[in-house]
């Protein structure tokens, strides 16, 4: 079973993204947008609709791709809607920084944050002790 997941991008007020099926915890899907997915790249992602496993690059992650639509929410929609997928956690890339929301917990994170990666002031509303793996 997958973990499933949103990967989406902020743009204009709204919430463009699309579906992950596999690997959608912080530790997978999160990292490889973290190292590999700037705004741009991540443009290019949103193109491809929908995708089974994300990977380093975009061409490796279409040969996977759904091409289905990609859904537009506004932002508070966005991470309240797990739609019928089961969706575990939903990422955005909103202002240059790279966000998660865990629907178990109901809680938004800053990823780099989370992950412990780079200098990153620390969040008040962030407690590392909530935020178990899977």
């Amino acid at each position: 079973m997958g973990t499933r997941s949103y990967i989406g991008k902020a743009i204009n007020g709204r919430v463009h993204s699309i579906y992950c099926h596999w690997d959608g915890y912080p530790e997978g899907v999160g990292s490889v947008l973290l190292q590999h997915y700037d705004s741009e790249k991540v443009d290019a992602l949103l193109e491809l609709g929908g995708i089974s496993t994300l990977q380093e690059t975009v061409e490796e992650s279409a040969v996977k791709a759904y091409h289905e639509d990609v859904n537009v929410d506004i932002r508070e929609d966005y991470f309240s809607n797990d739609g019928d997928y089961g969706i575990e956690y939903s990422y955005l890339l909103e202002d240059g920084v790279w966000k998660v929301y865990d629907h178990h917990k109901c809680k938004e994170y800053d990823l780099a944050s989370l992950l412990g990666v780079g200098e990153v002031t620390p969040d008040p509303r962030l407690n590392p002790n909530l935020y178990a793996t899977c």
